[in-house]
């Protein structure tokens, strides 16, 4: 009996076990009082501004070069004041300060976020190079929000991306303290 004739079981189960990769793991992701678990392993939140970070994958990429990101900006209930109470309001300045496009929606998404379905905007843009970009704005138990923003580049398979914004969000959770 040789070896070749196992071969090919062998990289069957190979493929097998390589193509749901990304959907099997369980990573665990916390920033102030949100958290929640994604598909793949990422970087640690890494600070993008005042009240805002990025998760790469991967882990090792930077923001704005990764092939996904998840971008956390916390909203305040006092920024929330500042700006009105206006959702509009919030997510342009989210739009325009964080995720560089001032852009409106090409359509409305929904995901699931702490139980609730959440409307979204699906968004696309080309610097610095083109992307696809899913804005959510998450209302927390202290009268502040969290804006969670899911970032692919275009090159990256759908449902890689999918895996990942569905994970994220299916998990999504809020935690007492900062």
């Amino acid at each position: 009996m040789t070896h070749t004739r196992f071969f090919p079981a062998v990289i069957v189960l190979f493929l097998c076990l390589a193509s749901t990769a990304f959907t099997s793991g369980n990573f665990h992701i916390s920033w102030r009082t949100v958290s929640f678990d994604t598909p793949t392993e990422m970087s640690r939140p890494t600070e993008i501004g005042l009240d805002a970070v990025a998760i790469t994958d991967p882990p090792e990429a930077s923001h704005g070069d990764a092939l996904m990101e998840v971008i956390l900006v916390a909203i305040p209930a006092e920024l929330r004041e500042a700006l009105g109470n206006s959702d509009s309001e919030i997510v342009n300045y989210v739009k325009s300060t964080f995720l560089g496009t001032a852009k409106s929606a090409e359509k409305t998404v929904t995901r699931t976020f702490l139980g609730r379905t959440v409307s979204g905007e699906l968004l696309s843009s080309k610097i610095p190079a083109p992307r696809e970009i899913e804005l959510y704005l998450i209302p927390l138990a202290d009268g502040g929000s969290m804006a969670v923003a899911f970032s692919r580049d275009a090159r990256l398979l759908r449902e890689r991306f999918e895996a990942l914004a569905d994970k994220v969000s299916r998990s999504f959770r809020e935690s007492a303290g900062k």
